[in-house]
């Protein structure tokens, strides 16, 4: 049977709140009202009990540890009720989180409506802290539902999570990378790991200068190929420079995708709009890239441009890569002196399917 939290008036006149079982919020009231006298009741529609527990050892949660999660259980946080730890069993990252219910929440808002917010804050100074909504039963029958809530994290940030089970280690570290939370299990630990300052480029093409906290060069280096950045230079916090550059995609293969040529050029042209000369871009592609095919094409066309060649003509000489229409684009570009204009024509072709 449903539970509803309620706010009422009784009969001496004072502000009271409690917990009653119904089924449906007429009988609820009706109850309250004749049973108790009360009056001026609101029910919190939003605190229905939620039907799932995520304590069972049968139950669905339990499906992340065949994607390389740990789990426990606690409730330090008495608010919380029982809730699970888990914990995403990696080389790179030691991501670990608290799941509670959106049930436990509920109360809390219902009981503490003025500070609820502190006793969220005080979990996140230990780890981040997601709330499942009824989202959660899906699984039951799916194990590619979508299943999540409300991500609390870093003491006052929020946003919506959702993934199938699978994908939870990748969207988690999606969003917590990119708000530079590195998985640690406290403040402490993680104020007195290595800073990093990075230059990279991300995937819309634009050059951005952040700071990562990670264990070594190495993590970090990682933890930033997985945001699909191509990182340009990376120093440790005394600005020596310790890595110039790592990433890409497609390691052992010798194709390129429409993917990686849009991505390409929106880095070739946000370089170019640094005022790197086109060697020292090629320079730096060559670095970049694991992808063997376009490795090998940057240090092919930065021999040719050296020997006196154009762009453009650089370019048509890998027609399995770069089309014919490419090469136009570029050559009409260096031709009127608006190289820019041309790769942001570039990518507008690209991203409508205009070159395959």
């Amino acid at each position: 049977m449903p539970k509803f939290l309620y706010k009422a008036i009784n009969k001496e006149g004072e502000n009271v709140t409690g917990k009653i079982d119904a089924q449906n919020e007429g009988a609820a009231k009706y109850m309250l009202e004749d049973s108790q006298g009360l009056s001026s009741i609101e029910l919190d529609e939003t605190a229905k009990e939620s039907p799932f527990s995520i304590m069972n050892s049968q139950d669905s949660i339990n499906k992340l540890k065949k994607h390389g999660w740990e789990l426990s259980s606690n409730n330090y946080y008495t608010w919380l009720g029982y809730y699970k730890v888990i914990k995403y069993n990696s080389n790179d990252t030691r991501l670990k989180l608290i799941v509670g219910r959106e049930f436990e929440l509920d109360k809390l808002k219902h009981n503490n409506p003025n500070n609820w917010r502190n006793e969220v804050n005080n979990v996140n100074k230990k780890q981040p802290l997601l709330i499942l909504d009824k989202s959660y039963i899906s699984l039951a029958g799916d194990d590619n539902a979508f299943v999540g809530g409300i991500l609390f994290y870093d003491e006052g940030k929020e946003i919506e999570f959702y993934a199938p089970l699978k994908e939870w280690s990748n969207k988690l570290k999606s969003i917590l990378v990119s708000n530079r939370i590195n998985f640690i299990n406290n403040k402490y630990e993680r104020s007195n790991m290595p800073s990093f300052t990075y230059h990279a480029i991300n995937q819309q093409g634009e050059k951005i200068i952040e700071t990562i906290e990670s264990e070594s060069v190495e993590v970090a280096s990682n933890l930033l190929k997985e945001q699909g950045l191509i990182l340009i230079k990376i120093e440790d916090s005394l600005n020596i420079s310790v890595q110039d550059s790592t990433l890409s995609h497609n390691e052992n293969t010798m194709c390129v995708t429409n993917a990686e040529l849009l991505l390409f050029t929106k880095q070739f042209k946000t370089m170019l709009e640094e005022g790197a000369a086109i060697v020292t871009i090629l320079q730096t592609m060559e670095k970049n890239y694991v992808n063997k095919k376009l490795k090998n094409i940057c240090a092919n066309m930065e021999r040719e441009i050296l020997d006196g060649a154009r762009l453009y003509e650089a370019f048509r000489k890998y027609p399995e890569v770069f089309h014919e229409l490419f090469c136009i684009i570029v050559k009409y570009g260096e031709d009127n002196d608006d190289i820019f204009v041309a790769f942001e024509t570039l990518i507008v072709i690209i991203e409508n399917g205009c070159i395959q």
